[in-house]
Parts: structure tokens; sequence; C-alpha cells
């Protein structure tokens, strides 16, 4: 293989970049770590043009995004069209907020928890009100969207507190309302192309109800089952992700998939499981790199 020119836009001084970036150069290849920040993007009549610290994005081999920022995603566009491998082209393709994630996954038959957009309770309050007290039962898990590593997640114990969390957040979030399982603890199931390289146990702490290692959640090394292993492979699938970190709780023996996560960090899933996480991931990036060509 040609030494190839590869870009990973987002969290570029992240242990999980840090590692790709250093598999990718193992391999021969020279690979750098941006922010969408630093891509600037000009457009004419008949081209347009993002550049980066490192050049013209059109000269890039392989582009990875580990962001969902427009800039990533026009810049990615733009070097699909000059011929580049975009890793999780699908996903590029396609709007993947956590409500559309939640439609989707639903829609194919996979057990989420019962969930209803809310909005920013712009009109008719008394009968998004009414709605939730007559389907649901407090406390309720109220979930806001973008958001990431467990913020804009609360624990709503009624209705006033639902408007007043509303109220105190940015305009450009939105929210929607789920049942809340109440289990202290989910399972984090990396997908990589289809196949489940392993299970993590996350276990909230000190009265806690989020489970995110990013909040102080502790993980072990868990059995990867049949039934975790299917569910993950199927939602990452619906998702059409190439590699997920898909978050399952299990309650009452029934797997609900939480999240699925296209950007994956895995930095405490490889501390538990010694699955060498980036290695894999850049192996099965050239691979298909070579298949695409």
């Amino acid at each position: 293989m040609k030494q190839l020119n590869i870009l990973i836009i987002g969290a570029p001084h992240t242990i999980e970049a840090d590692e790709m970036v250093s598999s990718f150069t193992r391999h021969g290849h020279i690979c750098h770590a941006i922010t969408s920040d630093e891509i600037q993007i000009f457009m004419q009549k008949d081209k347009t043009y993002a550049m980066t610290l490192h050049g013209d994005i059109r000269t890039f081999d392989i582009i990875i995004r580990r962001v969902g920022s427009q800039k990533s995603i026009y810049a990615s566009r733009v070097a699909l069209e000059s011929g580049a491998y975009i890793q999780d082209l699908q996903c590029l393709l396609q709007r993947n907020t956590k409500m559309d994630e939640m439609v989707r996954l639903s829609m194919h038959g996979i057990q989420i928890p019962r969930t209803f957009f809310i909005g920013r309770l712009e009109s008719e309050t008394d009968e998004t009100r009414t709605f939730i007290e007559k389907e649901f039962t407090y406390p309720l898990i109220l979930k806001g969207f973008p958001g990431s590593k467990g913020n804009n997640v609360f624990l709503a114990n009624n209705f006033e507190e639902i408007e007043q969390v509303v109220k105190q957040t940015s305009d450009r979030i939105n929210f929607f309302v789920q049942d809340f399982i109440g289990n202290r603890e989910d399972y984090r199931i990396i997908v990589l192309y289809e196949k489940a390289l392993g299970a993590m146990k996350k276990i909230a702490v000190d009265g806690a109800f989020k489970t995110n290692f990013s909040q102080g959640s502790k993980i072990e090394e868990a059995k990867l089952t049949p039934q975790l292993e299917e569910i993950a492979i199927k939602a990452a699938q619906v998702m059409q992700v190439d590699f997920a970190g898909v978050d399952v709780m299990v309650h009452e023996d029934v797997p609900y998939v939480l999240e699925v996560n296209n950007a994956p960090q895995f930095k405490g899933f490889t501390s538990v499981t010694n699955i060498p996480v980036a290695e894999l991931f850049v192996q099965a990036v050239l691979d298909n790199y070579e298949a695409f060509h």
C-alpha cells in the first residue's frame, strides 16, 4: 500500500486521537488530528475549497470524523467529491441527532426506553404536561440534544423541574423525556464494522443516576453475552455506523438501547478489557480503504 495522507477531525488532543495517529504512523502513513475550527471553507462558482494547516482537504486519502460539527460535514463532502475514503460515510450523509436515533431504532424494532419529544415547550405546555403525567411515572430522564458525555441529561421528579431545566438551557437545545428504568449500571459495547469487540460495564457511584465514564462512574470488564452482542450489532447497523459505542441497559432480562455513539471514547474500555481498540480501528479503516479503491 502506498503511503496515505490521513486526517482526523475532532478532539485532537485526546488519548483516543493520539493512539489513532500513532497507529497510522506505525503503519507507515501520515496522519494529522485537528479541530473542526481549524478548517477554512471558501466557495465560488465552480469550486469549493476546504483548507487546513496541513493542506487542502482534497489532498487527503482518508477522512475520519470524531465530531459532528457542520464544518466537518462540509469538509468531508468536499473530500468525498475528490475521491477520499470517508470513514462512516453513511453516517455523514444522514441526520443523526439523539431524537433521530430514537426514532430510527424504534422503527426497526429495537427496544428503547419509552420516549416523548417535548422540544423546548414552546406551546401547548398544558397538553404536554397532561400527556406526560398520564403516560409516564416520575422520576423521568430529561435528555437534551445536542449533548455528549452525559451533559444535558437530567433526572426530573415533576413537571416543574422539566420546565426549569428547559428555561435555564440554551435555545439551541431541544429535549425529550424517557422512562427512568432505574438501573445504576449499563454496558458499553464497541462495534467495529459489524463486529462486537467486547463489553464494559459502567456503574453509577454515590447515588448518581448517570453511568458515563466521563462523569466518574466505575467501569469493569463485562462478558459479551449473545444478547448484548446481537442488539449492539443490530443498533449499529440501523444507524449505519461503522465504529460505534452502543450503550445498553438490561432490566428484567430485557435489553434497552440507550445510545449509539458514532465517535466513542475508548480509553476506559481498553483499560479494563485490554482490547487494543485504536489498532483494530486503524487496521479496519486501512482494509476498507483498500476495498474502496
